[in-house]
């Protein structure tokens, strides 16, 4: 995928999540958007693999800053711009692609 498709992607996600808070604040819950939601997670996990698409999902919808810390608490990776979240997806893609070659 290349990064604008994926900035697309995170915008429309984000955008998406934002409108689904507004609808459940107001008590509407619609079945069809969280089949929608499901499908998606389903295509993403697909593309970019298991451990990418906790990340991506980690980074889309938890609070507080954008790194990923060693046990000794020194920084592994900061995702704090968009860009930087790509290019670990993308490695985390490839480790999927590696591996499911290999079975």
């Amino acid at each position: 995928m290349k990064l604008e498709t994926f900035k697309k992607m995170i915008e429309h996600l984000k955008k998406d999540s934002f409108e689904s808070q507004k609808l459940y604040e107001l008590h509407i819950h619609p079945e069809i958007k969280d089949e929608l939601n499901f499908v998606v997670s389903i295509l993403i996990e697909e593309y970019f693999g298991e451990e990418a698409t906790d990340v991506l999902y980690w980074w889309l919808y938890e609070e507080g800053d954008k790194k990923i810390y060693n046990k000794d608490k020194t920084v592994f990776r900061d995702l704090e711009k968009i860009e930087d979240l790509y290019e670990y997806i993308c490695i985390l893609s490839e480790n999927k692609s590696k591996n499911s070659t290999t079975h």
